[in-house]
């Protein structure tokens, strides 16, 4: 019971994430949203939530981690089952952006969970295991989301996803009690004056490379997301099944033996090097759907080397007093790289114009950064002796 309840909110946390990665625009297009709109309401969720994260850190660690994660599931619920009754643009603008803060304290929440609760235990085991939840929750997500909606309705996913978050505050309210053994942060007086130290104190130096790497590769995941459907043009089922390689692929990274035995930073170096040549890969093959599958593969190793390792390195190197403002921050990366990444592909045509750049432009980009970035990690690393 001293995993399940963490894992259980991270598992519904991205059930959640995927099932409105896939349906939210199709729902907003069915609301006769404008092209523009649909791109606003689908990234409001994310920037509200990267907001979210940052001040939830510091809500974890004053008021301890069991009342704000239950006001984010029960929140959550609501926020989510009202998607059912909307009828205009801008009632599902101000949903999503609810939505965006009300979930923003279940991951670093979650997480902060777990780090309380490990201790001298082995964090890459548990984290590895931990990261492949959450990548069996973004396949199940996916595939149960597309499924409701093309034999049901956009508007049944959100009410089953509403009924799954109120399930999980259901299952914390009757169970948190038995986390009390495991010494996990409380709201009293001595955590609440604790928690007013220095931000900077989750700013060390092995904690700002896990912030950096989360965020390279979240930025991967937003290009793939943005750009992926475009490569695939209207064939949703090749879409779908690039997607859920690199997620069975991630999965058994995760609960494979190299996360537990390797070096943290060793494997973050090599999760990036890896994103770095999927995208390489698919860039100079955009138009063969077989070279963009091997591409997600070496992604999902990727993906499974570099997730579980930076939250690892969190869970080691924070007392309990930090660990909340500094999941906080490692998950906003996670929400700020998606954004990024979703939208510098725009940004690149609005500076260089349509016609002026290759389709896999923005993939060689992409190769040429995480590249760069994982060299300069590993140089940083051996010379403060953390390789």
């Amino acid at each position: 019971m001293s995993y399940f309840l963490p894992r259980l909110i991270l598992f519904l946390s991205f059930i959640d994430l995927f099932f409105h990665f896939t349906t939210i625009a199709r729902f907003a297009e069915l609301l006769k949203s404008s092209s523009y709109m649909i791109g606003v309401i689908v990234a409001i969720y994310s920037i509200s939530n990267f907001a979210g994260n940052l001040i939830s850190g510091i809500i974890l660690d004053r008021w301890g981690r069991i009342l704000p994660v239950k006001f984010g599931l029960f929140l959550s619920s609501v926020t989510v089952g009202s998607y059912y009754f909307v009828n205009s643009v801008m009632q599902l603008f101000i949903l999503r952006l609810l939505h965006g803060i009300s979930s923003s304290v279940l991951v670093p929440g979650a997480y902060a969970i777990i780090g309380d609760i490990l201790k001298n235990k082995n964090h890459g085991s548990v984290m590895g295991i931990t990261g492949a939840i959450i990548a069996f929750s973004a396949i199940l997500g996916s595939l149960s989301a597309g499924l409701i909606s093309e034999f049901i309705s956009v508007r049944f996913v959100f009410i089953v996803d509403a009924l799954m978050l109120l399930l999980g505050f259901c299952f914390l309210l009757i169970y948190s009690r038995n986390l009390e053994q495991y010494n996990v942060l409380a709201y009293d007086k001595e955590s609440f004056a604790k928690s007013s130290s220095s931000l900077f104190d989750a700013l060390k130096k092995k904690l700002i490379i896990s912030y950096i790497s989360i965020f390279l590769m979240s930025i991967g995941v937003g290009l793939l997301v943005g750009r992926l459907p475009l490569l695939f043009e209207d064939n949703d089922m090749y879409r779908g099944i690039s997607f859920t390689i690199y997620a069975i692929v991630a999965l058994f990274v995760m609960i494979s033996p190299i996360v537990k035995k390797l070096n943290k930073i060793n494997l973050i170096v090599f999760g990036l090097f890896s994103l770095s040549l999927s995208f390489l890969i698919i860039g100079f093959n955009t138009n063969d759907f077989i070279w963009i599958f091997i591409g997600m593969v070496i992604f999902g190793l990727g993906y499974g080397s570099l997730f579980p390792s930076v939250t690892s390195i969190v869970s080691e190197n924070t007392d309990k007093f930090i660990r909340g403002k500094s999941y906080g921050i490692l998950y906003a990366c996670y929400s700020g790289g998606v954004v990024v990444g979703s939208n510098y592909p725009a940004l690149l045509e609005y500076l260089f114009g349509n016609n002026s750049l290759n389709i896999g432009f923005e993939f060689y980009l992409a190769f040429a950064i995480l590249l760069f970035s994982g060299l300069l990690i590993y140089r940083f690393s051996k010379t403060n002796n953390y390789v």
